[in-house]
């Protein structure tokens, strides 16, 4: 049956989805290492093809990462331009989610400040929203552009980009959180997600937090298969799948923090969510 890739308050169930490649430990992740090599290294050892050059958007994606007190002792910079390169190659490929990895990790950081975080995690947070979809790199083209609804066999596909993701990242000692919040980004809070089918609190907070203000970027944007949704819209769907798709406490959370701040500073939210839509219906539950 073909699925429509537009998150609602339904939900879906899914088996586990894995990798047959492993990213290898000797990986190659050294400070003499160009950022370049390991990013291929990377790509070669899970079957994926080349990098594109590393553009403005990675460079401002390395920026923001490095600008951490601790940056360094947590990452190489080696480590740092790898994966700017990696995430550049995601936004290359899927020519309709520019933007969408940065607000999702500044939304993470809304969220999280509204729910009391402390400064370590609200930026794990936004590390995990910058590199969310890093594992759409093993995506067909095809699937990720396609106009129209995908194949049960194509969605399949699609709902291994977390793992993907995970095994990516995995190398990067220390980021923990971050690996969480990608590995489990899509699971529901009534068991339905993938790519495990965790329910309720099983599900690591950070990837509570980072499916809620996911769904609410994917929603507000426009995609191959259709156009963004307003902010009532989105709300409202966020809404309606609280308890279901979503932990309420989060939700709730979230949806104050954005209020406030659309209430607050308008013309700040205008400018950060320039890309905003006319309001177009949505068409089913599965967003990618």
């Amino acid at each position: 049956m073909p699925h429509e890739r537009t998150q609602s308050a339904q939900g879906w169930r899914a088996r586990p989805v894995g990798l047959t490649t492993a990213v290898p430990a000797g990986v190659g992740w050294t400070a003499s290492a160009a950022p370049a090599q390991v990013a291929e290294h990377t790509l070669r050892n899970l079957g994926l093809p080349a990098l594109p050059v590393v553009g403005e958007s990675a460079q401002a994606l390395l920026a923001r990462l490095a600008q951490h007190a601790d940056a360094q002792e947590l990452l190489e910079r080696s480590m740092l331009e790898a994966v700017a390169s990696l995430a550049k190659a995601v936004e290359a490929r899927d020519r309709y989610t520019g933007g969408h990895c940065e607000r999702v990790g500044w939304l993470a950081g809304l969220a999280g400040r509204a729910l009391g975080l402390p400064p370590d995690e609200l930026q794990m947070l936004e590390w995990a929203g910058l590199l969310h979809d890093i594992g759409k790199i093993g995506v067909p083209e095809e699937v990720l552009n396609k106009p129209g609804p995908l194949t049960d066999a194509e969605f399949a596909i699609i709902k291994r980009h977390p793992r993907m993701g995970y095994e990516v990242l995995r190398p990067l000692s220390g980021l923990g959180p971050v690996l969480d919040a990608v590995l489990y980004h899509h699971e529901n809070h009534d068991g339905s997600g993938y790519p495990e089918g965790l329910a309720g609190m099983r599900i690591p907070p950070s990837a509570r937090i980072l499916h809620v203000v996911d769904i609410f970027d994917a929603l507000t944007s426009t995609r191959s298969y259709r156009r963004g949704v307003s902010v009532d819209e989105a709300v409202g769907v966020l809404r309606a799948g609280s308890g279901t798709v979503t932990e309420p406490r989060v939700t709730a959370a979230f949806v104050r923090a954005l209020e406030r701040l659309m209430r607050e500073q308008h013309a700040a939210f205008c400018r950060r969510f320039a890309h905003l839509s006319p309001p177009e219906a949505v068409a089913g539950p599965n967003e990618r």
